[in-house]
């Protein structure tokens, strides 16, 4: 885990690491284990902080935003429209029951916005 960008992350949040313990139910000394790269979340816990940070995991882990992710935000409205659905179908596939319930939740507030 790209531990400066956790740290960044955090403080941009106005979090302290007692906080964002508390809002992950973990013990404070993981924070900070987190972000001296001594320890790793487990992957429950890691979706868990990319959800409170607002932040891919790709983000998280690297510092970097996948490629494909790029891609999709360069995505105009005349270009393969099949490719993003089948890539949002996979994405879907792959969340937890709390972020489907959110994914579907966002994607109701953007189709009443349209």
């Amino acid at each position: 885990m790209n531990d400066f960008v956790l740290k960044k992350l955090r403080k941009d949040k106005h979090l302290t690491q007692t906080k964002l313990a508390e809002m992950l139910n973990v013990d404070p000394s993981l924070i900070s284990k987190w972000e001296s790269a001594d320890s790793a979340p487990n992957i429950d816990t890691l979706l868990k902080l990319c959800e409170i940070l607002e932040c891919s995991t790709d983000y998280l882990l690297t510092g970097k935003e996948s490629s494909f992710r790029k891609d999709i935000e360069d995505y105009s409205i005349t270009k393969d429209i099949d490719a993003m659905d089948a890539e949002i179908l996979r994405i879907s596939k792959n969340l937890n029951i709390r972020l489907k319930n959110k994914l579907l939740t966002t994607a109701y507030d953007l189709e009443e916005k349209k």
